[in-house]
This record gives structure tokens, sequence and C-alpha cells, in this order.
């Protein structure tokens, strides 16, 4: 049997380089890891992400966010359509006609020069926590963008509640106030245009 040069491996012992490729290609790839690639002299070449399962879940995420059709304006809820401004909130309430409307009330006023009706959705604090003030809303709005079109003429709507409401407030409850209330002022306003 040779002896082994000092500084060696003894004869028939793996090379380190050996045992680095094997071990490379035999150890499976770890979940979200990466490995390294050997070539053929053992060198590493860098490292390729193993995790594909994942990355292709986060692309076809991002492709479907981004390929989702937006809604039409027609039936949307614009900034424009949304009264804003204390001064002229306090000016409804304070001057504006009473609706009241079972859950909800409402105060409005003719909107002098067109341009379209906006509207201020009030929920006091007696009626409840936030988190029902704001779901309550949101239901008021979804009524709101949903029958807006059937409005005719220009309004400035002020809907309030200032009582915590017997029944859930839900779109099916809601809807037919705003219905309601819309009818009533097209009426008013198709009524004051055949007597002028």
């Amino acid at each position: 049997m040779a002896a082994s040069a000092p500084g060696e491996p003894p004869a028939g012992a793996p090379s380190a380089n050996a045992h680095s490729v094997r071990g490379t290609e035999d150890r499976p790839p770890g979940r979200g890891g990466a490995r390294g690639r050997a070539n053929e002299n053992g060198e590493n070449t860098g490292t390729e992400s193993t995790d594909h399962k994942h990355t292709g879940l986060e692309n076809t995420g991002r492709e479907n966010t981004a390929s989702r059709s937006t809604p039409g304006k027609s039936k949307g809820f614009p900034r424009e359509a949304r009264l804003r401004g204390r001064s002229l909130a306090g000016h409804i309430f304070k001057t504006g006609r009473y609706h009241g409307l079972g859950q909800l009330q409402a105060k409005t006023l003719p909107r002098p020069g067109g341009g379209g009706s906006r509207f201020l959705i009030s929920i006091r604090k007696s009626v409840g926590n936030a988190p029902l003030r704001n779901r309550i809303k949101r239901v008021v709005r979804e009524a709101i963008r949903l029958n807006r079109e059937r409005l005719l003429g220009s309004h400035d709507i002020c809907l309030f509640m200032t009582r915590r409401p017997g029944l859930p407030v839900r779109l099916g409850t809601v809807e037919p106030e705003i219905l309601h209330l819309f009818a009533r002022l097209s009426a008013a306003g198709k009524n004051a245009r055949d007597d002028g």
C-alpha cells in the first residue's frame, strides 16, 4: 500500500471537490431557499432560486390585479358628488328642507347653477361606535351610487342619522329610503319647472 504524501488525503478517499459536487447534487432543494450550481470542476457558479412555485404565485397575483376591469364612471361616486365644507353643510342644515325617511333623515336645498347633486353623510356618535358608523356610511353611499342617475335636477343633500337604528342597517332597508327621497326631489323639481 503506497504511502500518501504529506497534505494529501489517503488513497481511495473521496476528494473535497468530488464530495462538494455530490453533496450539492444529492441535497434536496430547500423550501424557499437557494442552492449552488457546480460545474465539471466542482466550482460553484452561483446560486439559483428553487422557489419557483412561490415566485409564480406572486407573478400571477400581480397580473390578475392589473387585468381587472375598472367599473364604469356612470355608476361611480366621484369626488364632485361629495358635499364638502363645514360652512356649506351648516347652511344646508340650517335652511334646508327636512325629509323624514325612516332610519335616515335628510336636509336638502336646490343647487343653483346646476352641476349635479352633491351628498353629505353624517352619522352621530350616539348611533354607535366607529366601526358601526363607518359601515352605515358605506351602505348609504352604496345606495346613492346605485341610484344617483334617477335623481333629476341638482341638489345639495345632507343625509344623517341621530339615533341608533332599531333594525340592522342593510342595503335592502336603506335603498328604499334613498329612492323615496330621490322621487320626492325629482317630482318637486319637475313641478317647479312646469309652474315656471
